[in-house]
């Protein structure tokens, strides 16, 4: 083979004789021992980070090109209508609030209220309004979302900022978010029962990554309750219409930075324990394609031009150079367009919170252009309630006391509503056809772009065990993207077979013991590359957090693969599983160069299983797929709520335009098995469920003859899996 046309690279790995390397061991060591390969598990970290920083510095030249009022209204625009897109659909109009006062708490100088409103129908919002007494009305009003804390208004900061609000002569409504308070989402598990007893961010989390399966984002659902509750406090009759604030801090603080630009009622902004450069967090802070866009967090402050805005911020925790570069593009901005003195910054001494220290200056600048100027700023001594004080509904939870809906039903409603029923092909050219149409769909959720770039490919050993002829190598499937393989053939004396590419999220070296899957497919006669996709195997990531460390929930959601990687890669409009896809479309184009057919056969486990079938949709180089312990489909994970399907397995907006069944649908009459497909626990599927979940594809296959083709298999064990697997691909190839 002509290696220097093909693009590859000959290197050599000395193992003595009395090594002798099990396969297992081949199969974890493709990058041991070589320098240019130890940064292996940050790779994904330094990819991020290098498309990351190309679009933060346009940012920063179309920022700095604003020099007029009219410069700044076409930047405003044109980047408000791009936010207003990534936060997808809202309500199309207010339905009625149906307020309901359920207690008042009565004091000296002002009174509590405790007011339920629907936000839209049977979506249940639980706040606290507290009510100056003997103040000449109307009284400016603010609106106070609150942070990420378990009891929500009723945390002892939360409702003292709104206390020493309404001793300073506003009205000030504090409301509980999704998730928090007296509006968990997650109460118990349904099918056991047991309390979840989820953290703030893990609720928001949880429900969040839901809503972007569906196209719905949860900050829009928490901007939409900020809305309502404005509206709420706006028709109070205490209230001066013309005078209206916000502020609110961490979380809270978020809601203020990205609701302030959307809202023209509200006159002056103070965000506390907030703002960096781009979204980070959990599931409401993160903006898909904010990088791409240029929606940072100093575009949303000057947004707020011309009204009054002071940031808050915290130091025991450390200084923030991020939220001051922030704030000193946002405050170049206001001097810029002849505001200065409206944009401001407040560094406190303490944790992050929204304590004493932050309540203090939070006044000033309230009472400086909401209020009186005069008026004392000082915070004077409070009462603190304590929850059950301060709690709206009968039992202390909207889903138990008025049977609220959830965010989920949301998603749910929205994934009923918009996924397409897709009629089962009747003729090759029809399924042809409904793949096309896919095709357009999978890259637009993806973000894949069509594989292109010269393969560079390096073996760098290569051995013999038994009768296997076994190849390390590397393909470089983009810039400084290295993907591990195994490649094994048989030298015995058997028919060659189609080869076949087997990918697994547990990493290639789970299939490569003696007597695994790789080793029989190998004997059997197809020559086998196991490939680690990006971020599985040798290239895992090895910059784990405290989140990580602790599992679970928390590691799942709050993870630096979930979190850090599978929102990272959506800031630029990218997503984790599109690049694991590309990377499966380059171990295909790789297979000539290896000497191998063009033709392949997929296995994909886990999470792999499902870059498969995206993979097979897009290559006419595919001939079979076959899936393995993948999950059935994504309204399992919708309609189940509860899941233990990573974030980075998920396909933006997807149920808006396909769900996995339709991919196997499209593939006829090509072969696909089903090997014990799971719901969103990760838990094996009854095999009715999945023939429920699959009748399109059961039907296009019937239609075009072809029902073999279509194979579904449910089995005990995994050896029995794997045995089911080889005497599958026996049948087809």
């Amino acid at each position: 083979m002509d290696t220097k046309n093909r693009g590859m690279k000959m290197a050599s790995k000395d193992y003595s004789v009395s090594e002798k390397p099990t396969l297992d061991h081949l199969a974890v060591s493709v990058l041991c021992g070589m320098p240019e390969y130890r940064d292996a598990g940050i790779m994904i970290d330094k990819y991020l980070d290098r498309i990351q920083s190309k679009y933060g510095w346009q940012h920063d030249v179309d920022l700095a090109g604003i020099k007029t009022l009219e410069d700044f209204e076409v930047f405003r625009a044109r980047l408000l209508k791009a936010y207003r897109e990534t936060l997808g659909p809202m309500p199309e109009e207010k339905t009625p609030l149906n307020p309901e006062i359920t207690g008042i708490i009565e004091r000296e100088k002002f009174r509590i209220e405790k007011i339920v409103c629907q936000s839209r129908p049977n979506f249940y919002v639980t706040a606290n309004l507290f009510v100056p007494k003997n103040r000449p009305t109307p009284m400016p009003g603010v609106l106070i979302p609150c942070g990420h804390t378990a009891n929500g208004k009723a945390v002892e900061t939360y409702q003292s900022a709104a206390q020493f609000l309404a001793l300073r002569g506003y009205v000030a409504l504090c409301f509980d978010p999704v998730g928090q308070g007296e509006r968990l989402q997650y109460l118990e598990d349904p099918k056991t029962g047991e309390s979840l007893s989820l953290a703030p961010t893990s609720e928001h989390m949880k429900c969040g990554n839901i809503c972007l399966l569906t196209g719905l984002h949860l900050m829009a659902i928490r901007i939409w309750d900020a809305i309502r509750m404005l509206d709420y406090l706006e028709s109070r009759a205490e209230v001066d219409a013309e005078r209206l604030g916000i502020t609110g801090n961490s979380g809270g603080g978020t809601v203020t930075l990205w609701y302030t630009p959307l809202e023209p009622r509200i006159k002056v902004a103070v965000p506390v324990g907030t703002v960096g450069t781009w979204g980070g967090g959990d599931s409401e802070q993160n903006m898909p394609n904010d990088m791409l866009t240029g929606l940072s967090h100093a575009a949303m402050m000057c947004f707020a031009y011309p009204r009054p805005y002071r940031l808050i911020k915290e130091t025991r925790d450390g200084v923030f150079v991020n939220t001051r570069m922030s704030f000193h593009k946002a405050r170049w901005l206001y001097e810029t367009l002849g505001q200065g003195e409206k944009m401001d910054f407040v560094e406190t001494i303490r944790e992050h919170g929204y304590f004493r220290e932050m309540r203090e200056p939070m006044m000033e600048w309230m009472n400086r252009w909401l209020g009186d100027p005069q008026a004392d700023w000082r915070e004077p001594e409070l009462e603190i309630f304590s929850d059950e004080d301060l709690q709206v509904s009968p039992t202390g939870q909207v889903l138990t006391s008025y049977h609220s809906d959830r965010v989920t039903d949301l998603c749910v409603r929205r994934a009923e509503e918009t996924l397409p029923k897709q009629r089962a092909a009747h003729s090759v050219a029809e399924a042809s056809a409904f793949r096309d149409t896919l095709v357009e769909c999978v890259l637009n959720r993806t973000g894949i772009k069509r594989p292109q770039e010269e393969i560079s490919i390096e073996v760098v050993a290569s051995e013999m065990h038994g009768n296997m002829q076994i190849r390390q190598a590397i393909i470089e499937s983009e810039a400084e993207v290295f993907l591990p393989m195994l490649i094994g053939q048989s030298l015995a004396s058997v028919p060659e077979r189609l080869p076949v590419i087997l990918a697994d999220d547990r990493g290639k070296v789970a299939n490569c013991s003696d007597g695994g899957l790789f080793h029989l497919l190998v004997e059997a006669g197809h020559p086998t590359v196991a490939v680690d996709l990006r971020g599985y195997g040798e290239t895992q990531t090895t910059n784990w957090s405290n989140r990580d460390r602790q599992g679970g929930f928390v590691a799942q959601l709050l993870g630096v693969e979930s979190m850090g990687y599978g929102y990272g890669a959506r800031h630029t409009g990218h997503t984790l599983i599109g690049m694991r896809i590309f990377d499966l479309l380059q171990t295909i184009r790789a297979l000539p160069h290896l000497g191998l057919s063009r033709e392949v056969v997929l296995i994909g486990r886990g999470g792999c299983g499902i870059q498969a079938l995206h993979a097979a949709v897009l290559s006419d180089a595919v001939t079979a797929v076959c899936t393995w312990r993948t999950l059935s489909s994504y309204m399992d994970v919708v309609r189940g709520s509860v899941y233990h399907v990573r974030f980075y397995d998920m396909v933006p907006n997807v149920t808006t335009a396909y769900d996995l069944p339709h991919l196997s649908a499209a593939l006829a009459p090509r072969p696909v098995a089903l090997v014990n497909a799971v719901d969103e626990r990760l838990d094996v599927c009854e095999k009715a469920k999945i023939e429920a979940d699959y009748a399109l594809a059961s039907e296009t296959y019937a239609n075009l003859k072809a029902e073999k083709g279509f194979l579904i298999e449910t089995q005990a064990s995994e050896g029995e899996e794997v045995a089911s697997i080889v005497n599958w691909l026996a049948g087809i190839a």
